[in-house]
C-alpha cells in the first residue's frame, strides 16, 4: 500500500503504463516465493501436531462472533462500510482525471499516501489500552474515514484532496 503506489508515479516517468501491469504480476511472484519460503521454514520449525480443521476453525470463529456483541457490532460496520469502498477505489480515478485534471501518477501518490498514513493509523490503534473502548474508537475511526470522504469529494486542488486521502487513511 505505500511502496507500490507511490513508487508507480515514479516509474511513470521511465516506462509506459502497460509494462507497470509486468512489474506488477513480477511482485506478486515475488511475493508468493517469499510467502512459500516462510511457510516451508515454519513448517520445518514447528512440532509436529495435529491440525485443527479448517470447517472446524470457522465455526469456532463464528460461535466467538455470536457470543460477543462487540464482534457483530465491528462486523456489521466493516462489512457497511465496505460497500461504499467501490467509491474509493473506482471513483478515485475518475476524479482526479476530470475535476482536479490530475494525471495517473498522482492516483499512484495518493494511493501510496493512503497507505502510509494507513499504515500510521495502525500503528497508533493497535494498543491493549483501549479495552473496552475498542467499538467506540472503531466506530468513531470510521465515522472520520467518512468524513475524509467528504472532504475528497469536494476538495478544490490536488493538495487538498492529498490531505483528505491522508485523514482518510490515518482513520
Amino acid at each position: 500500500r505505500v511502496l507500490g503506489p507511490g513508487s508507480a508515479g515514479l516509474l511513470l516517468l521511465l516506462t509506459p503504463e502497460v509494462h507497470l501491469f509486468s512489474l506488477d504480476a513480477a511482485t506478486f511472484l515475488i511475493s508468493a516465493a517469499a510467502l512459500a519460503f516462510v511457510t516451508r521454514r515454519t513448517a520445518s520449525a514447528s512440532a509436529p501436531t495435529a491440525p485443527a480443521q479448517p470447517a472446524s476453525r470457522m465455526l469456532d470463529g463464528l460461535r466467538e462472533v455470536r457470543r460477543q456483541r462487540s464482534l457483530r457490532i465491528g462486523l456489521a460496520v466493516r462489512g457497511s462500510c465496505n460497500l461504499a469502498w467501490p467509491a474509493f477505489t473506482i471513483g478515485l480515478p475518475i476524479e482526479l482525471a476530470h475535476r482536479l485534471h490530475a494525471g495517473i501518477a498522482s492516483y499512484g501518490l495518493l494511493l501510496g499516501i493512503f497507505g502510509a498514513a494507513n499504515l500510521a493509523g495502525n500503528l497508533l490503534s493497535g494498543t491493549p489500552r483501549l479495552g473496552k473502548h475498542l467499538l467506540t474508537v472503531y466506530c468513531l475511526s470510521w465515522s472520520l474515514v467518512g468524513a475524509g470522504f467528504l472532504a475528497l469529494s469536494i476538495a478544490p486542488t490536488l493538495p487538498l484532496a492529498t490531505l483528505a486521502i491522508a485523514w482518510m487513511g490515518l482513520f
